[in-house]
């Protein structure tokens, strides 16, 4: 069951990124940290690939945002919300137990784990706890610093290419407002969207602005 934000814009560019992650899903790799500034896409990117993966995963796809959490206990209250862990229990060691139950028992499933830079000690030390007794989770970790896991591979997520971002630009244009994106020039846009630094999620934010002026 899939149980991810619903994603409703157009997925552009990372195409042999997102298909290399889906394969390595598949093969043995057991754990991804995807790493880079705010609003590089990393989000996006590990949704993409849980859409891509959903069928593969009978305990089902998985969604975790750490984004608001400060310390282990708020970390381990938000997963097991997050994965649907009904437990009477307060105490962090008892939630983490119970996390770790009743991952043991539903077997192969995927876990994108959101924005870990907020608690990475507790993330990287519950990860690893839970792989012991888990073997079949598949887990994305999204974060803004280097998490250091003892498995698993970083991918360091950068700026698009040039191509890809004037691509994101039309299409976000062109959401809010038909036609928008054929009015600037090729050179216009690219240098509208290189003083953004290609970054998607500021990509977003300026042609949604500039269709709608």
């Amino acid at each position: 069951s899939n149980h991810m934000p619903l994603s409703t814009d157009e997925f552009i560019g990372r195409s042999a990124l997102v298909r290399r992650l889906v394969k390595e899903l598949r093969a043995e790799r057991r754990i991804i940290s995807l790493k880079g500034p705010g609003g590089v896409g990393k989000t996006r990117i590990a949704l993409e690939v849980a859409a891509r993966l959903g069928d593969d995963f009978i305990g089902g796809t998985w969604f975790v945002t750490l984004e608001e959490v400060s310390d282990r206990t708020a970390a381990l209250m938000a997963i097991m919300d997050s994965l649907r862990v009904s437990s009477p229990v307060k105490e962090a060691n008892e939630m983490e137990a119970a996390i770790a139950s009743v991952l043991s028992m539903r077997g192969a499933c995927l876990i994108v784990m959101d924005a870990a830079e907020s608690v990475p000690q507790e993330v990287k030390q519950l990860i690893e706890r839970w792989s012991v007794g888990a073997p079949d989770v598949r887990w994305i970790v999204t974060t803004r610093r280097l998490i250091q896991l003892s498995e698993g591979s970083v991918e360091e997520v950068g700026p698009l290419p040039q191509r890809d971002a004037l691509s994101l630009y039309r299409s976000r244009a062109e959401s809010v407002l038909p036609g928008s994106a054929s009015g600037p020039s090729v050179r216009k846009l690219q240098r509208m969207v290189d003083a953004v630094d290609r970054i998607p999620y500021a990509i977003e934010l300026i042609a949604a602005r500039a269709a709608a002026s």
